[in-house]
């Protein structure tokens, strides 16, 4: 995994209302990693069997500067509140204020990244599934050279033997070098109903 740090929901809150001392911490902690960041949304009960947040909140690449993470802890921490969010979360019975975390990763600057998936989200079948594109996984291009996929196949049983089955794994690959980027459950299985995933 890329080197990086986790901020809790309260460090979130307390950045969002801008308070100095939150910056202060904030600045300290971020001195940890070198280079640019990816900043991710990490909601308390974000994803489950039952709900996944993947693509509701926002997410930020590039982020260069002390003034640039704050800004975007800010913004993840406004978009729990946008009204697609509000939506899914009435949709799936979620009450309450929702409680944001926040993941902040050394930017892979990706020859090609995206998802594989341990099971097919769609059907329930047992094989993976890999979505792939080339630069940071931002647009899906497929890349089938087999050297790849061999390795993606190693992740996909590694993060199985470690978690459990139905996995959906973000993932890229610098200079040839292989990178988990997140891990969580699947939650749209066939038949379930399920939104997400």
């Amino acid at each position: 995994m890329p080197p990086g740090f986790a901020l809790s929901a309260d460090l979130v809150e307390t950045v969002a209302a801008g308070h100095a001392e939150a910056g202060t911490s904030l600045e300290s902690i971020s001195g940890r990693v070198e280079g640019a960041l990816a900043v991710r949304s990490s909601a308390v009960g974000e994803d489950s069997a039952e709900a996944s947040f993947a693509g509701q909140h926002e997410t930020f690449l590039n982020v260069d500067s002390h003034p640039a993470l704050v800004d975007a802890v800010r913004r993840i921490r406004e978009s729990a509140n946008f009204e697609s969010t509000r939506a899914y979360r009435r949709r799936l019975g979620i009450d309450g204020r929702p409680r944001i975390g926040v993941t902040v990763q050394e930017l892979i600057v990706a020859d090609c990244a995206r998802v594989l998936f341990t099971r097919d989200p769609m059907s329930g079948a047992d094989e993976l599934v890999i979505e792939a594109a080339w630069g940071l996984g931002e647009a899906v291009v497929p890349d089938r050279r087999s050297a790849l996929l061999a390795r993606l196949h190693a992740l996909a049983l590694a993060c199985v033997d470690h978690y459990q089955e139905g996995l959906d794994i973000e993932w890229a690959v610098r200079d040839r070098e292989l990178y988990l980027l997140q891990c969580r459950a699947i939650t749209r299985q066939a038949g379930s109903g399920r939104a997400g995933g």
